[in-house]
């Protein structure tokens, strides 16, 4: 083992951890898990680690991916019995393809491209022109913009918070199958993870015209398929079948989701309330 000494600049015989000055063991340090490592730090290593630790190519992102593609029963099984280290943790999994998935509409143009947005901005657009809406409903179009704003700024958050939505529907629907809450929400991180891979090619879409609006319509029903087919993989059973189950979980989805808002707004309701 080496070390380098930066005043004199040269490499030294490496004796101990440099953390806590145990004898190393192969390696790396037995005790704290250091390790060993030689020369100076250069600019190549450093983007490597730094590549690494993002995509972790060592059976990490790409591994799994391609494991979601060919055997995702055995994949998500295999993780679930705790066989964590071939494949990537499903939340960082998830978070990342979120954020990758959602710098890309952003960036692609897909994003504006949504009818509600065309819609939006058409409205303002004819009000500038013509005159033809009073200055209340225009005020309701450029808050509608202002949130739709917002949603595009954190757009890879609220991907990412509907996963635990998404978790509670599938464990309602595949409730007989005895899986917890927290397994379904892996399950639920990879296919979600899997579906945005699935669908990353689609942003050729919208470089055509129109191809906003169809493109919103081809990557829900490319998400459908995907969910539908790891789902019957997993559960072992048939994929229309499946398709038929995550069909009912995407509705239950929605009834939670409005739920939800709607509780929130009447706690809102009460609070302001109590506060005016």
């Amino acid at each position: 083992m080496t070390n380098f000494d930066l005043e004199k600049r040269e490499i030294l015989p490496q004796e101990g951890c440099v953390n806590c000055g145990q004898s190393f063991n192969g390696f790396f340090c037995p005790k704290c898990g250091q390790r060993s490592l030689e020369g100076r730090f250069t600019i190549k290593e450093s983007a490597g680690w730094i590549f690494d630790k993002i995509f972790n190519l060592e059976r990490g992102m790409f591994f799994t991916i391609k494991e979601l593609f060919i055997n995702p029963r055995e994949t998500i099984d295999n993780y679930l019995k705790r066989a964590t280290v071939r494949y990537m943790h499903p939340f960082r999994f998830v978070f990342l393809l979120s954020t990758v998935s959602a710098l890309v509409t952003i960036l692609s143009g897909a994003f504006e491209s949504a009818a509600m947005m065309q819609g939006l901005e058409g409205y303002v657009e004819g009000f500038n022109r013509h005159d033809a809406m009073n200055a209340e409903s225009v005020a309701s179009i450029e808050k509608g913009l202002v949130v739709m704003e917002s949603i595009k700024k954190y757009l890879a958050f609220i991907m990412l918070a509907n996963i635990p939505v998404n978790a509670l529907a599938s464990y309602l629907v595949y409730y007989k199958r005895r899986y917890n809450y927290t397994e379904h929400l892996i399950l639920n991180c990879y296919v979600y993870g899997f579906s945005l891979v699935v669908g990353l090619p689609l942003f050729l879409i919208v470089l055509f015209e129109g191809g906003g609006m169809i493109y919103s319509g081809v990557n829900t029903l490319i998400i459908l398929i995907a969910y539908a087919y790891i789902f019957s993989k997993f559960f072992k059973e048939n994929i229309i079948k499946s398709f038929l189950k995550i069909i009912a979980q995407f509705i239950l989805v929605m009834i939670i989701m409005i739920f939800l808002v709607i509780t929130g707004l009447f706690i809102y309701g009460l609070f302001k309330a109590k506060l005016g």
